[in-house]
């Protein structure tokens, strides 16, 4: 059996930022001049003077790739106001009572905005986002505890809602791809660490979630719900037991001759917690201690919620949706989303690294947010020009993940140091 994945490049419709809601006043004195915007030479933007009242948090670091910045804060959740300006088009974010740390007053940046201006005015932080053209690319800001991300389009890139085609999607970019049958024994050619060890990604129920076990020592597994059963096939090596809110695994150890002989082999386990089945395909390794696998259990509410939000979209939709909104960096609350724990070997003229983590309950599909770096001299054979030509399907792999529908890949041709966004779908069961 063949599974059917899709492949798309990158090329979603961002919404447009909603206007600012400041009032004319407001508007009027959110305008900078130029020499509010920017009153120092390129350097390091001095933080405010330290009787400055009731500031309460601090603008530690400002993180550009191409269409997105991501600021990190100290302190409490911050007021933001957004002002768009023009002549010359610009966006212009004040953070209040925060003030810059170390932070550079002029970054280059690229995909519709051409760099970003740092300043304080009064009791706040300013961002001034010049626009690479004559006219003001889409945005999207949004905020998190201890974080702010601004995203944003860039106009020269294609839109899909530019070009028709079968259920809105563009042929030329939505391709279809057979991939080789994912096998139980084809997870252990996966990629795993010490984050997945500990039991850092999430587990989900009505998902299939690779895992990594100790081969010598107890495992444990813990729910916030009492377990209901555990189930496995014990011919494989596997012993386990379950009371409470944990259950206990231990594979069995063999002595051939003076050696003792640990199991290797792929085991499935079944997991009922709360009326909710959870499937994992656990790896044995002799290199990993005792492991905690702690379980999630989203909310019936959260489920339903998913459900409706996708409730009559064939699963192209879905996934574009999901893209989407992982490009904008906003997801509805009723989403599980976790910081990524993966490096991920692809190709040694790159650095992969998983960012962030969002799933679906009740929809069974989840989307990673992978940082791309190229990681290679501009002699490295294999490269033009000094460049590197990334393809989708170089992210089609059991090092990324099983079931995988959609890689969308922000920048194709890298250079030295330089990064970029990738994000994969992947679906594991559930509603379709």
């Amino acid at each position: 059996m063949r599974g059917l994945f899709l492949l798309c490049v990158f090329c979603v419709v961002v919404a447009a930022a909603p206007e600012a809601k400041a009032n004319e006043t407001e508007g009027n004195q959110a305008q900078p001049a130029p020499h509010q915007e920017s009153q120092q030479a390129e350097g390091v933007i001095q933080p405010l003077p330290e009787d400055t009242k009731k500031v309460t948090g601090a603008l530690i670091k400002v993180e550009l790739t191409s269409g997105r910045a991501v600021l990190t804060l100290t302190g409490q959740k911050p007021k933001i106001r957004q002002t768009k300006m023009q002549s010359p088009p610009r966006l212009v974010l004040d953070i209040y009572e925060v003030t810059p740390v170390g932070i550079a007053n002029t970054q280059a940046t690229s995909g519709g905005f051409g760099r970003v201006r740092v300043g304080t005015v009064d009791r706040r932080t300013r961002l001034v986002f010049d626009s690479a053209s004559d006219t003001l690319p889409k945005y999207n800001v949004s905020q998190d505890p201890g974080q702010i991300t601004i995203t944003w389009e860039d106009p020269k890139a294609s839109h899909l809602s530019d070009v028709p085609g079968d259920d809105g999607l563009v042929p030329e970019i939505i391709q279809t791809v057979t991939m080789p049958e994912q096998t139980v024994s084809s997870v252990s050619n996966q990629t795993h660490d010490s984050s997945l060890a500990e039991g850092q990604w999430p587990i989900l129920p009505e998902t299939t979630t690779p895992v990594v076990l100790s081969a010598k020592d107890l495992n444990r597994i813990s729910c916030q719900s009492p377990i209901q059963d555990l189930l496995f096939s014990s011919e494989k090596g596997i012993e386990g037991k379950f009371n409470g809110n944990s259950a206990f695994l231990k594979f069995k150890v063999k002595k051939i001759g003076e050696k003792m002989s640990y199991a290797s082999e792929p085991v499935e386990l079944f997991v009922v917690c709360d009326n909710a089945v959870y499937t994992l395909i656990a790896t044995p390794r002799e290199d990993v201690r005792a492991v905690t696998l702690r379980l999630q259990t989203p909310g019936k509410e959260d489920i339903g919620k998913n459900m409706a939000i996708f409730a009559g979209l064939p699963m192209s939709k879905k996934v574009m949706k999901l893209l989407t909104e992982a490009y904008q960096g906003t997801f509805p609350d009723s989403y599980s989303v976790n910081p990524g724990s993966r490096i991920l070997e692809i190709s040694p003229e790159i650095l992969v690294r998983e960012v962030k983590r969002v799933s679906v309950p009740g929809e069974g599909l989840e989307v990673s947010e992978m940082q791309v770096r190229g990681n290679f001299a501009p002699t490295t054979t294999g490269t033009k020009a000094g460049m590197k030509e990334l393809q989708e399907t170089d992210f089609v792999s059991p090092v990324v993940g099983e079931g995988i529908l959609a890689v969308a890949v922000l920048d194709h041709q890298l250079s030295p140091g330089q990064t970029t966004r990738v994000f994969v779908v992947t679906h594991k069961g559930g509603a379709q």
